[in-house]
């Protein structure tokens, strides 16, 4: 008599869950299978969505023509590392943040070691308009002068630098006082509170041209008209002497400095208080531009009454 005893073992009932970071492949999957006992298994697999989610910081461009925009991945999660990061079609395996970023639009994205993609992050990097200051418009002067010079733009800034320094009182301050003696170039460098820098030039140019006249003839009758020799000219001009001499050598006329274009420095005719005969008598002075540098000069000159 053979005796075999059977005994009952119910089905094995197992899950298992996979990641998926692909929405079209979430689904449920059954499987069944037999064992050399004929037994089946039941197995039940649940693909659900993982995406990847990538949080970043940005940060627009600092100042007008530089290139420090900046991306930081600053969290990943579901990313399954080694990574693959790739900004504007470049590819990095390390790197999470970026700091010579120009202006315009970048495109981020990253794959990770299941081949999952991320969402594309598209960011707009922004750049400053630029700064633009006004020191003024080139200048011409006739002879040296003080000058207190100024950024015209009604922005303030949080530092000034005024070049050639040694020509101004403040070369660091707003308002810059300078003391222009020769043609000269000044420069201002201005930094706003980001750090960020423009500058402006302005060129003054002393007038060294000998821009005068002096007349031939005048006629001191007491009319009001032409009654006394003067030398005219531009304002540049300065006259350190002249002396008038008769026609035999003798001294008719000595002054110093006298002014340019003023009558009442000219001579009026006369030596010791008399009227002196009409006749051509002969001057010589010495007059200088704006850099000192002196002529002497020679003519006649005819009283005609």
């Amino acid at each position: 008599i053979v005796i075999t005893n059977f005994s009952y073992k119910p089905s094995e009932l197992a899950y298992q869950s996979i990641r998926t970071c692909n929405k079209d492949s979430i689904r449920t999957d059954t499987m069944t299978y037999s064992n050399q006992n004929l037994c089946d298994s039941l197995i039940i697999i649940n693909y659900f969505y993982t995406p990847i989610e990538l949080t970043y910081l940005s940060k627009d461009i600092t100042c007008y023509g530089y290139m420090d925009g900046a991306l930081e991945i600053s969290k990943l999660v579901n990313a399954q590392a080694p990574l693959q990061l790739i900004l504007d079609h470049k590819v990095y395996s390390t790197q999470l943040k970026w700091n010579n970023l120009d202006k315009g639009l970048h495109t981020l994205y990253l794959i990770d070691n299941d081949g999952c993609f991320s969402d594309s992050v598209v960011l707009d990097i922004k750049e400053p308009a630029p700064i633009k200051i006004d020191i003024g418009k080139d200048l011409l002067l006739n002879k040296s002068e003080q000058i207190i010079f100024s950024e015209k733009s009604n922005i303030h800034f949080t530092s000034y630098h005024w070049n050639p320094s040694g020509l101004f009182d403040c070369a660091t301050c707003e308002f810059a006082k300078g003391s222009i003696s020769q043609d000269t170039t000044i420069y201002l460098m201005v930094e706003d509170e980001n750090g960020c820098i423009a500058s402006d030039t302005l060129n003054i140019r002393i007038n060294k041209e000998y821009n005068y006249y002096v007349p031939n003839v005048f006629s001191p009758n007491g009319d009001n008209l032409n009654d006394r020799f003067y030398i005219y000219g531009s304002d540049n001009l300065n006259i350190q002497w002249i002396r008038i001499f008769d026609r035999w050598g003798a001294l008719v006329f000595n002054k110093s400095n006298p002014m340019i274009n003023h009558s009442l420095d000219g001579w009026d005719g006369t030596f010791n208080g008399e009227p002196l005969n009409p006749g051509v008598f002969t001057y010589v002075f010495s007059i200088s531009n704006a850099d000192g540098t002196p002529q002497i000069i020679y003519g006649d000159i005819t009283i005609s009454r």
